[in-house]
């Protein structure tokens, strides 16, 4: 977790710098930096409200931004990265489906539900690189199985760095640093 709060920007390191690209992630840097990671931390939170706010109310400014486009997010766009994820069921099982308003996540979902959705979530912002911390920790082996062929097919285009105590994922990774 301090890995990832490190490379996030969230944590200054005490000795050290780290570098991206060749350069410093200083104060000048952070905000660019920033606005191309996906973050999914171990525990994800979600916000009193809709479905659909929840997927995407960190996804601003991401998206086609040219004229005629507001970068907003489609329910196409929705639907496909639930899919993804094996979450479609989770929304299609309340009457309102996206624009249901749902109070207390953590009563209407399991653990790895919720870990689900907060990946769709992170998924939605397209980043350039992507920082898990236990992303699967609350899943069960085929769910695991299903959300790791998804990062299997993200990491021939973005960074995956990919915290885990879990050794059935190690497989699924190109490089392996045990800390």
């Amino acid at each position: 977790t301090t890995l990832i709060d490190l490379i996030a920007g969230l944590q200054k390191p005490s000795e050290g710098r780290i570098f991206i690209d060749g350069a410093v992630l200083d104060d000048e840097l952070l905000p660019r930096w920033k606005s191309g990671l996906g973050y999914l931390p171990q525990d994800p939170f979600f916000i009193d409200g809709t479905l659909r706010e929840n997927l995407v109310w960190d996804s601003g400014g991401r998206g086609d931004t040219s004229p005629g486009h507001d970068g907003a997010i489609s329910d196409e766009e929705i639907w496909e990265v639930l899919a993804q994820v094996n979450a479609t069921h989770l929304v299609k099982r309340f009457r309102k489906g996206l624009d249901a308003f749902l109070v207390n996540y953590h009563t209407s979902f399991s653990g790895g539900e919720c870990q689900r959705l907060a990946l769709a979530r992170v998924l939605l912002r397209r980043p350039s690189v992507l920082l898990l911390d236990e992303a699967t920790s609350s899943l069960d082996a085929e769910n695991e199985a299903t959300v790791m062929e998804v990062l299997a097919r993200l990491k021939e285009r973005i960074t995956i760095v990919f915290v885990t105590h879990r050794e059935s994922v190690v497989r699924w990774f190109d490089e392996v640093i045990k800390i």
